[in-house]
């Protein structure tokens, strides 16, 4: 009995002992594979890619001067060089100018350089220059760059190199209308201007050129010989072209293209389970409300600070702009080298709205705010004029009634037609005005507080400062100088700066390098990029 229990014991340790062998033998073949398949991907070749695929929309043709597509502009900074281009936050910088000098206020000598070839071997010169503008000043051409030239009275060619630009009035920072595209004289001339087979394969004097044109493709090369000495890592860059913001979203999750632009506000939900890299900018469009400072009751800067205190822009761009749009609180604050960002703003508070006009003497009866002002009451009881051609404008001018009827402001929304609208521009006979432009690039704020500003607002000090500011060539100087304009509009708001729209750039996790466009130019830091996958 004894030895069978024996025998039991050692066949259970047998096999305990043959199950353990078993399952280590399984475990470390197991960890084997695996280590043997982790080392495989790991060993996956890395592939640099030299080139670069853009998505584009509604393409329509390579002729930076007559093309008014956003992308096509965009990528003309790449084949076409300006007389000035700007740096990231907007400063001046030269390009195929190497020199500006003012004569007097309405006279300019420009130096070219005398180094530049165009991409067909052509040598640049002025008379380029001076084809490039008559080309924007002729209206047929409809040109998106036409306003620069449009105060241009007079164009001379001193020399090769040398021109003489006249302009019929005075322009604060004219040199900020010369970023525009040049384009050559010698492949161009007035009469094929429009061609569309000239229009195919127009040469450059930028980085890239275009090198092959198919039906849904355009390829760029890189200009090895240009004048611009930029170490590059894209030999080529690939514009593929398609008829819809959904084709494009389509060809880049199957890895078809790496990078395209949109502002369309509601990207991400079109791009979920998608695995990509994005950059949001500051676009041209500006919003913001113009206060009539002649107006009985806005003359008050009590009642138009407390309108300012009692405006959520926050809230205004969760609501109606899905939090795409970037609050602005003045002219320059959309990445201006001249704007302070440290800048002290007015942030939204109901109760300082309301504690504003109390400590100023308004009493709040009858439903509205009330003042006697030489025995006489004075009402805060105003219109609001927004142009009812855009839908969004409309929500943007109701969610301000909303907010400031919230303090006790009486607003009523006057909704216009385009022709109605601009003749209360014209006339500026209205209380309040939403107004939607694109900003200037330059750091020029005539616009705002010249003589026939919109606003009737005037003050001495601020034209004095405006002045002495274009003079100015140190940026702090210049700084400072915009820091006191910015604490006179904060203390006295002639306009109240609502937000900036945005676009995007979405590009693939693969591309790699320093991105980081603006509203001018989307490729700064372009010599650092690349495309890398594994292969």
């Amino acid at each position: 009995m004894r030895g069978n229990s024996f025998k039991i014991i050692f066949i259970i340790i047998i096999i305990v002992l043959i199950s353990g062998a078993i399952y280590v033998n399984f475990f470390q073949t197991n960890k084997t594979v695996k280590a043997e398949e982790a080392s495989k991907y790991n060993n996956e070749e890395t592939i640099v890619s030299d080139n670069l695929r853009i998505g584009i929309i509604e393409f329509d043709n390579m002729n930076p001067i007559l093309s008014n597509n956003k992308n096509v502009q965009d990528i003309s900074r790449l084949i076409f060089d300006p007389l000035f281009t700007l740096t990231e936050d907007y400063k001046l910088e030269n390009a195929l100018a190497t020199e500006c000098s003012k004569i007097d206020n309405k006279t300019y000598i420009i130096k070219l350089r005398e180094d530049v070839k165009w991409h067909d071997g052509n040598q640049f010169n002025a008379s380029d220059v001076i084809f490039t503008i008559d080309m924007l000043k002729d209206g047929q051409n409809h040109s998106t760059y036409s306003r620069n030239v449009s105060d241009i009275s007079q164009i001379e060619e001193v020399d090769e190199y040398t021109l003489k630009i006249t302009t019929d009035k005075e322009i604060p920072y004219f040199e900020y209308n010369l970023i525009f595209p040049i384009v050559s004289s010698h492949y161009f001339d007035a009469e094929n201007f429009r061609l569309e087979s000239k229009n195919i394969k127009p040469v450059g004097t930028g980085l890239y050129y275009i090198s092959d044109v198919q039906e849904n493709s355009i390829l760029l090369k890189r200009n090895v010989n240009g004048w611009n000495n930029k170490i590059i890592k894209l030999d080529s860059i690939t514009l593929n072209l398609y008829n819809s913001l959904s084709s494009v979203i389509n060809s880049f999750k199957i890895g078809e293209i790496d990078l395209f632009t949109t502002s369309n506000t509601r990207i991400e939900e079109y791009l979920k389970n998608t695995n990509y890299s994005k950059q949001e900018y500051i676009n041209r469009e500006y919003g913001y409300i113009t206060l009539n400072c002649s107006n009985k009751v806005l003359s008050n800067v009590e009642v138009r600070q407390a309108i300012n205190s009692a405006i959520n822009k926050e809230k205004i761009i969760k609501d109606i702009y899905n939090n795409k749009y970037k609050i602005s609180n003045f002219p320059l604050d959309y990445g201006s080298y001249a704007y302070d960002n440290g800048n002290t703003v007015i942030m939204y508070d109901q109760n300082t709205a309301k504690k504003l006009l109390v400590d100023n003497n308004w009493k709040y009866t009858s439903k509205k705010w009330r003042k006697t002002v030489n025995y006489k009451y004075l009402t805060i009881d105003l219109k609001l004029v927004v142009n009812k051609t855009s839908s969004n404008m409309v929500k943007v001018a109701n969610k301000i009634k909303e907010q400031l009827e919230s303090v006790g402001i009486k607003i009523t929304v006057v909704e216009a037609t385009q022709s109605q609208y601009n003749n209360y521009v014209k006339n500026k006979n209205y209380d309040m005005l939403l107004s939607n432009s694109n900003y200037g690039y330059s750091p020029s704020l005539e616009k705002y507080f010249s003589d026939s500003n919109q606003s009737n607002y005037q003050n001495e000090e601020i034209r004095k400062i405006i002045e002495e500011a274009e003079g100015i060539t140190d940026e702090n100087e210049l700084k400072q100088k915009y820091t006191r304009i910015t604490e006179i509009y904060n203390n006295e708001v002639p306009y109240i700066s609502l937000y900036y729209n945005t676009n995007t750039i979405i590009y693939s996790v693969n591309l790699k390098g320093n991105i980081k466009p603006n509203s001018y130019n989307l490729f700064y830091g372009i010599e650092s990029w690349y495309r890398e996958y594994k292969k």
